[in-house]
Parts: structure tokens; sequence; C-alpha cells
């Protein structure tokens, strides 16, 4: 770190029951997964099993309420410097994990593998296959920040949002907080006052938002529009020169989607690998009780008045018996709907480039 350079601060943030958490990762070493018995001595429950945990290596254990067999014991440990952070793949006895981790599309794989950044920049680690997504953003020591899940929705001043949406810009909030930062393109210079006189910090950006998203935009391209597979550099290049509103608002979508997707995927995986005594039934009732919980996944099925009462009509029998064949039937056409939508909107996302 250069003579004068802020350090960096770093936070973990994710959803759980339906409320946006954050942890301040101080400098230090932690662990991100189901504990070990010695990691809570005093209060260790059977139920503490499949709950991951935020575990300084010292300090005080931190739950964050999230319930996933998907997660393997220790399954990340975490080490925070000035100014870099370092993902390892650690499992219980650090030797790696039975679950792979993603940090933003790349596969640590289930080895001890790591991932070091010494850069300021947002980071999204997935947590297994099909487990739960966290974020990891960085600013500068005495910010407050607060980072807002792609697709989630963010409060400004009703004058404010209405300018926003008259100069058809285009706006991805990163943070969130007694300021927000603003990813934007395509800002007027009145715009750009209103947002200061409002405490509101922007960064004016045309390729960088868009290549945040770039390794899953290719993923999905790769997917669900496979003949275009070999262009993802120039679809990039088009997405990020034309700037256009509705660009940003399919990217957060699909984003949300594909977490709806997985979360059923597991509900499935787990109905039918899981016997009805094994303790294990919790997840599935955690499953559920996120997609019934996140106020963003309803709102990115909205659009499709036949995929939101599929979804509604999934929530309701899964409540009442998670096992029952209509549950389990809703839940598979749920997914090949899904499919169906985001494989459409990745086709849109293609032709919003040309």
């Amino acid at each position: 770190m250069e003579d004068g350079e802020e350090p960096f601060q770093y936070f973990m943030v994710w959803q759980a029951k339906g409320e946006l958490r954050k942890y301040l990762l101080v400098e230090g070493e932690y662990y991100l997964g189901r504990p070990m018995p010695e990691d809570l001595p005093h209060n260790y429950d059977i139920r503490d099993r499949y709950t991951v945990y935020i575990i300084p290596v010292r300090g005080r254990p931190y739950s964050t309420d999230i319930v996933s067999p998907f997660v393997s014991r220790r399954h990340l440990k975490i080490v925070v410097g000035k100014n870099n952070i370092s993902i390892i793949n650690h499992g219980p006895r650090g030797e790696g994990t039975k679950n792979p981790t993603y940090v933003d599309t790349i596969n640590l794989g289930i080895k001890r593998n790591s991932l070091s950044i010494e850069e300021c920049r947002t980071l999204y680690i997935r947590l297994g296959f099909t487990g739960p997504s966290f974020t990891i953003t960085c600013g500068s020591r005495g910010m407050s920040i607060i980072t807002l899940l792609p697709g989630a929705p963010i409060e400004l001043p009703t004058k404010l949002a209405k300018e926003l949406v008259n100069s058809g810009m285009a706006v991805e909030v990163y943070n969130k907080g007694d300021t927000s930062i603003i990813m934007a393109s395509g800002l007027s210079k009145r715009t750009l006052e209103m947002m200061t006189a409002h405490g509101i910090t922007v960064r004016v950006t045309g390729t960088d938002a868009i290549m945040e998203h770039r390794d899953m935009i290719a993923r999905l391209v790769s997917s669900y529009a496979p003949e275009y597979a070999g262009r993802i550099d120039e679809i990039i290049t088009g997405l990020a020169r034309k700037g256009s509103p509705e660009t940003y608002v399919i990217i957060g979508r699909l984003y949300t989607l594909g977490e709806i997707k997985r979360n059923l995927e597991g509900f499935l995986s787990l109905i039918n690998t899981v016997e009805t005594t094994d303790t294990r039934v919790e997840p599935i009732i955690s499953i559920i009780s996120e997609l019934d919980s996140i106020t963003t996944y309803r709102d990115a099925l909205r659009e499709e008045p036949g995929l939101i009462a599929l979804y509604e009509d999934f929530l309701e029998t899964a409540r009442i018996d998670p096992r029952s064949a209509v549950a389990v039937e809703t839940a598979e056409k749920l997914v090949a709907s899904i499919d169906l939508l985001m494989r459409r909107m990745v086709r849109k996302l293609v032709k919003l480039s040309r």
C-alpha cells in the first residue's frame, strides 16, 4: 500500500430471513461455514450442525441464520489484510471441502485452493453447488457500506428517482448506507449535481459496470444461447457501448432467477435423498422459508402471471407437506419454467448488444 493511500475496509453481506445482513471483516482470519464442535464450545446444539457461521479465529462466532446442508464445516478460510483479501477453500481439516466454492464464477474446486485479491472490488461467493451466497464488498475506511444484491431496489428521493428515469440512464447500486454509491452511465450534468446534493457518491462508468458481470453473462450465453458462445467479447462490448437501462434490469433479474432456480433444485435434491426422520429435514424447511421471505424473488417473477401463480402454489403446498407429490411436481414445473424464461431473457440480452 502506497503512503497516503486509505487502507481497504471489507464487509460481508448476505440475505437471511428476508433481511439484509452485514458483518465487518477487520484484519485477521475467519472461517465461513458450518461449525466444528470446538467452534461453539459452550452452546453447541444439534441445530447448529447445518447453520452457517462466521467464525473469527480470535473472537466470538456469529450466526448468519442460514441453514444449508450444502456447506462444509469451516468451508472457507478468509484472510483479511490492510489492502488485500484471500479466500481459501478450507474444510474441516484444512485439506479442502467435499462441496465446491465459487468466487464470482471461478470454481475453487474441492481441494485446498485459494484466491488472493489485491484490488478493492466486490466479490460474489457461493458455497456448494446450490448453497448460500455471500457478497464481500470493499471501500475506504470510514465509509458506511451495505452492499445490495444485484436487482435489489434502492430508495432514493422521489424527485431524484424521476430524474434518473427521465434521463434514460442505467443505474446499478453497489452500496447503501449513510450515502449510496452508484455505478452509472449516461449521467447528465444536472443529474450528477442532484445526486451530489443528496449526498450520493457517483462513479460514472460504462464498460466497467458491464464487465463486473462478464463471467455470469458468458456462462448464461453458453448455456442458453450456445450459438453465440464464441462472441462473448462482442456481446459485452455492445452492451457496454449502448448502456441501455433494460440491460441492467435483465442482468438483475437473471441473477435473481438463478438464485430461485438453485434453491428449487436444492429442495428437489433434498426431497429425493433425505429420510423423514433425518435431521436434514430442517434445511428443507429453511429453503422453503427463504423462497417465501425474500421479496426480490417474487419481484423477479411478477411480470410472468402464470409463473408467479405457480410459485405461490408451490409455497402453499410445500408449507403443508414438502414431500407431497403436488409440491414436488410443482417445484419441477417451476424449474423448467424458469429455465425457459432465462433462455428468453438471455437471447434478449444478445439482441440488445447489437
